[in-house]
């Protein structure tokens, strides 16, 4: 616990560090005449607020650990590090690909970590291409470790929703259980064959109750399943059409110049998602 609070406390020095430096730089700017900002400002405030962003979730895990009743397996799974190892290993391909690309291809870092994205993501919107022989060259195995990566990435989100899922209910079936268990002690304190009726009532007492929890139990597991595909569903569409949707209005902002209209932001974004490409 002592290494997640140096953790924390180096994150977020590391954040107000930067946005001071960042603090600075802007006022410098509003005093003189004729400065434009560079990516490598966006890029500072992004960091820093990715700092940020990581201080804060390594604060709610600390507490999380004090406060909830996890046993060291269940906490395993909630951790899945193989989230995260996949997604730095997904991140360190978009960044190097970018990096080795502008230098290649002489763009911008923007440019190439578009051109990175949306190679790696099968999306082949074509507008930014490789020119050299060498650029194109690499483009075999980078496309190759990159769309692989992003398989294994999608393949820990599945498998890390799927624990959460019987996680979750595993936790009701328990609460559902609990009276099971208490029948089972209720039955374990009578020692040898029941010998008097109070005996035999006490037993048969039990047995129902038994049953009955058992068949609560494979009620709830039933009915946690068919909640929880209906609540897959509706959020699921929810989400595409708020992405789509939103994400439609903001490129029809951002492309003024080109004198885009909502439709054809509707299109662009459209073909973006389903990855066919614009």
């Amino acid at each position: 616990m002592m290494g997640f609070m140096v953790a924390v406390i180096g994150w977020l020095a590391s954040a107000i560090i930067l946005f001071s430096l960042i603090g600075i730089e802007v006022r410098r700017h509003r005093q003189a005449q004729g400065h434009q900002y560079t990516e490598n400002f966006f890029a500072g405030i992004i960091s820093a607020g990715l700092y940020f962003l990581i201080a804060l979730l390594l604060s709610i895990y600390m507490v999380s650990v004090k406060v909830s009743p996890l046993g060291p397996k269940d906490r395993r799974k909630v951790e899945c590090t193989a989230i995260v190892l996949r997604t730095s290993t997904l991140g360190i391909l978009l960044l190097g690909g970018a990096a080795v690309y502008s230098t290649i291809e002489g763009w911008s870092l923007m440019d190439a970590l578009y051109f990175a994205d949306y190679t790696l993501l099968t999306i082949g919107i074509g507008n930014i291409t490789p020119k050299t022989h060498l650029g194109r060259s690499l483009l075999f195995p980078y496309a190759t470790l990159g769309i692989i990566s992003l398989a294994y990435f999608i393949t820990a989100v599945a498998s890390f929703t799927d624990q959460m899922r019987n996680l979750k209910l595993k936790w009701k079936i328990e609460e559902v259980r609990r009276p099971i268990n208490n029948a089972d002690t209720l039955g374990n304190t009578i020692d040898g064959p029941p010998t008097t009726e109070a005996d035999r009532s006490q037993i048969a007492t039990g047995s129902r109750v038994k049953g009955e929890e058992i068949l609560r139990a494979r009620n709830v597991r039933a009915a946690f399943f068919r909640r929880r595909r209906w609540a897959e569903l509706g959020f699921f569409l929810a989400a595409w059409f708020i992405l789509w949707l939103v994400s439609a209005a903001i490129f029809c902002q951002s492309e003024k110049e080109d004198k885009w209209t909502y439709f054809v932001a509707l299109y662009f974004t459209y073909t973006s998602l389903t990855t066919i490409g614009p």
